[in-house]
């Protein structure tokens, strides 16, 4: 088991049940154990050395500590309208078309599609969650930068909460998420009334599964589409069903579905 757990002779990307076979024939008095005995020790075990899987490994010290108790703090707190808690978090979406038209699901047969697709450009999804109630607002733009970011805040202020009296937001640790985007896409006065109203709370570096928007943008890329518009040139993006969702406007394209497929050889 602790050579199932190692690093793989050099020049292989992983162990393999042959492999391991070899290994124990050389480390040890069996003499041909053959790959059933081998599945069967790892299965055993719960041992599955061919697989491996991409982990943000942070780094947990005293800041990470702090910053993590502070927004379990939040989502623990009693629902106040007047000071809601809502998270904030974007991700780019490549808009994909179909080359050929899909061939429809039938009895015995799953629908199928070809492997081939084309590029319709990106488009910026910009969600917002309110942890308390269950609301979101999923905003679609031709770009992330510090006015989309700055543009987000002031229809959150002015437009989603007018009535608080300061929102606390949970955001990810992104370069364009500071109180100076603010100044870089408003007049001094009025970045300055909108963030009387702001009080951003960071998720720890590497943690931003600490930020419950994830979920929801997990929830969206599963289960949205573009839809394209038969007159004319744009698409529209749909939201899984919830309470008072958006299904904003997305930038012009003639994207459509965008299913899984790998990148054309």
């Amino acid at each position: 088991m602790a050579t199932a757990c190692s690093s793989p002779p050099a020049g292989r990307a992983r162990w393999t049940l042959d492999l391991l076979a070899d290994e124990m024939v050389r480390l040890t008095d069996h003499d041909d154990p053959s790959r059933e005995t081998v599945r069967r020790r790892l299965a055993e075990n719960d041992l599955k050395p061919w697989r491996k899987e991409m982990w943000c490994i942070p780094q947990v010290d005293g800041e990470y500590v702090a910053r993590m108790e502070d927004v379990l703090d939040l989502y623990a707190e009693a629902p106040d309208p007047k000071r809601p808690v809502v998270c904030f978090d974007e991700s780019p979406t490549q808009l994909i078309g179909e080359v050929r038209q899909p061939i429809p699901a039938a009895p015995g047969q799953i629908e199928r599609y070809d492997c081939e697709y084309k590029r319709n450009g990106t488009a910026n999804l910009l969600v917002f969650l309110d942890v308390h109630r269950g609301w979101r607002k999923v905003k679609v733009t031709d770009s992330r930068a510090a006015v989309d970011f700055a543009a987000c805040m002031r229809e959150l202020t002015d437009v989603h909460f007018p009535k608080a009296e300061r929102i606390r937001v949970v955001l990810d640790n992104l370069s364009t998420h500071s109180a100076g985007a603010l100044y870089q896409a408003f007049p001094p006065a009025e970045a300055r009334q909108v963030l009387r109203r702001l009080e951003f709370h960071y998720v720890p570096k590497h943690a931003s599964w600490l930020n419950m928007v994830e979920i929801e943008m997990a929830c969206c890329a599963a289960s949205a589409s573009i839809d394209v518009s038969a007159t004319a040139n744009t698409s529209s993006l749909r939201s899984p069903p919830g309470n008072d969702s958006a299904t904003p406007h997305a930038p012009a394209s003639n994207g459509c579905s965008q299913p899984k497929k790998p990148a054309p050889s």
